[in-house]
């Protein structure tokens, strides 16, 4: 045979001896380079026997170049998809079949579980507070029977630790893998209702004001009174918010005198 293709190299005639030894088939890739071009290609060695002896091999090869083409860049793509999803701040998860099949690096930093601990042991649900995981269970079931379009919750999960902390959770049911699937986003909302629990404190420190206080934009619109104010001037609050505040204090005059009596 070397004499026959001398420039095939030494691997191949020993995957040759190995299909005649064995009476195997052997199937291989190879990468080549020829003309500048590379290639891929997929060869089959198939024993043909004669009086139960392998007498020759037959050799199938494909061509394999776009394949390998489309799934480089495939890869690629998937790779970017990959990039961008780890770089939101949120986390995503992809719940199949009550596992969760794919999460973004931000889960980890969100509950302290690692990738291994979401794969293989944990569902998205078992993210949920046991108080609310039933809630949160059938509105997946209705994403993924076609009974409900995006849902957004906001609901309580813990963490590794045992903390609890609350999300706001949007989940949409879509096809992954070619098999029913919901995307889950979990979006850590502590901060935010921080910031409502100390607005509520303020307004509810500005309303107890004896003071008078308003707010105007740049065009002289009341965006907000205290009841002091509007007692001021005679109104009810809701008269006053919303108007210019020429018309909503009456008169520029009564509003000086409103001040002076203060």
């Amino acid at each position: 045979m070397r004499e026959v293709f001398p420039f095939l190299p030494d691997h191949v005639f020993d995957e040759y001896r190995v299909v005649f030894k064995t009476g195997e088939t052997l199937v291989t890739q190879e990468r080549t380079v020829c003309g500048g071009q590379e290639r891929f290609t997929e060869t089959h060695k198939i024993p043909l026997f004669d009086k139960g002896k392998v007498a020759q091999v037959a050799t199938v090869m494909h061509n394999l170049t776009t394949h390998h083409r489309i799934a480089m860049a495939l890869s690629e793509s998937e790779y970017r998809l990959r990039t961008i999803a780890d770089t939101v701040p949120a986390g995503l998860c992809v719940y199949q079949d009550g596992r969760c099949q794919y999460a973004n690096k931000m889960m980890s930093v969100l509950f302290g579980h690692t990738e291994d601990d979401l794969f293989r042991q944990l569902g998205p649900l078992d993210l949920i507070c046991p108080e609310e995981r039933e809630a949160v269970r059938a509105a997946i079931d209705r994403q993924l029977s076609g009974d409900s379009d995006v849902i957004r919750l906001e609901r309580v999960c813990v963490h590794k630790t045992g903390r609890r902390f609350p999300v706001e959770l949007t989940a949409r049911a879509f096809s992954y893998e070619k098999a029913p699937a919901v995307l889950m986003v979990f979006m850590d909302i502590s901060r935010r209702r921080d910031a409502e629990r100390e607005r509520r404190l303020l307004l509810a420190a500005v309303e107890q004001l004896n003071e008078g206080l308003a707010v105007t934009d740049l065009n002289g619109r009341v965006q907000f009174v205290n009841p002091a104010f509007a007692q001021m001037h005679g109104y009810e609050v809701e008269e006053v918010v919303g108007k210019v505040a020429d018309s909503a204090a009456a008169t520029e005059v009564e509003v000086k005198k409103a001040t002076r009596a203060t």
